[in-house]
């Protein structure tokens, strides 16, 4: 498995200064107001500031599996963007004026003196470029301990002013999803892009994430044949390869130590977590694919459907 070096911590908070997010699940949150539904108007408005700039996004990571009918959800959103584009979409949420010397406001020039003639010229600096979008979101940090084999501590991710919401932008080489596809994408009924069932369940396989994968059969009622069917398994176990390949290099990029030896191939995550055995032992609450042994309705909405299961993609819902 790989390892992470761990990094500096962080300053406390302060004004104008990036706020810590708790890690790769959790949230260090301070007293802010409460979103829309699950944060959908704000999702939609970040995804539409993108658009405008034609870049291209959908969500994955615990919101999508929220999507797919897991028990999940976050204050936290992840959208995936093209790695060509990652820097620009940051730059739509960076760009400020510093609050003392607003870009509206003219910098004074001094009148012209016989002192000054023999004097250099003192050139007026350019103000900072200064966008609507940039003043609403302020950076936001990880945790100083990142998740180990993960490169998620290095993307940008942003805060909403006042609001506990939160974003992070991912590159697509780290998702494994083109958010440019039309085969990659698909959008809830409130609008919201999400990665699709097929390639996003990939995605989960080549990141080696069992317990996601774990909720994802869950939530959409898949098993071991309808993998074999759409996934591609064979070819996927190649891709996988270069995908570690790929991620070990940029961790190494950032000064972590990589040993990647996986503990299972995607295959043989599938097989297990699709399993008939598997599977009934997480409805029954007795753990497996990183439930820990948790009752009740820990993994999924559904509970031992008596008729035949409804998508819940289908289903009229506002917090997805």
């Amino acid at each position: 498995m790989a390892t992470n070096t761990p990094e500096p911590t962080p300053p406390p908070d302060s004004a104008g200064s990036a706020i810590s997010l708790g890690g790769d699940t959790g949230l260090r949150k301070r007293p802010n107001a409460i979103c829309s539904r699950n944060g959908i108007a704000e999702i939609l408005d970040v995804i539409e500031q993108l658009s405008a700039a034609e870049i291209a996004s959908c969500v994955v990571g615990a919101n999508a599996l929220r999507y797919y009918g897991a028990e999940r959800g976050q204050d936290e959103w992840e959208l995936c963007v093209l790695d060509e584009q990652l820097e620009a979409a940051r730059l739509i949420f960076t760009q400020q004026t510093p609050v003392s010397t607003p870009a509206t406001a003219p910098v004074p020039t001094p009148a012209p003196s016989p002192a000054m003639d023999d004097e250099k010229e003192v050139e007026t600096p350019d103000p900072i470029p200064d966008t609507e979008t940039s003043r609403k979101y302020e950076p936001a940090t990880l945790a100083s301990y990142p998740t180990p084999g993960s490169l998620r501590h290095t993307f940008p991710s942003f805060h909403l002013r006042g609001y506990v919401f939160y974003f992070t932008l991912i590159p697509s080489s780290d998702s494994f999803i083109d958010p440019t596809s039309w085969e990659h994408v698909e959008k809830s009924k409130t609008g919201v892009p999400y990665a699709s069932l097929i390639p996003f369940a990939r995605s989960l396989l080549v990141q080696r994430e069992a317990s996601d994968i774990a909720q994802l059969i869950d939530g959409m009622h898949l098993n071991i044949a309808w993998g074999r069917e759409n996934l591609n398994l064979r070819d996927l176990k190649a891709e996988s390869f270069k995908f570690d390949e790929g991620r070990a290099v940029k961790l190494r990029l950032h000064g972590c130590k990589v040993s990647f030896a996986p503990d299972k191939e995607v295959d043989e995550i599938w097989l297990k977590e699709a399993g008939d055995e598997a599977r009934q032992k997480r409805m029954a609450g007795g753990g497996g694919g990183g439930s820990g042994g948790k009752k009740g309705r820990f993994l999924t909405r559904w509970r031992a459907p008596k008729r035949e299961p409804e998508d819940p993609r289908h289903k009229d819902r506002d917090d997805v």
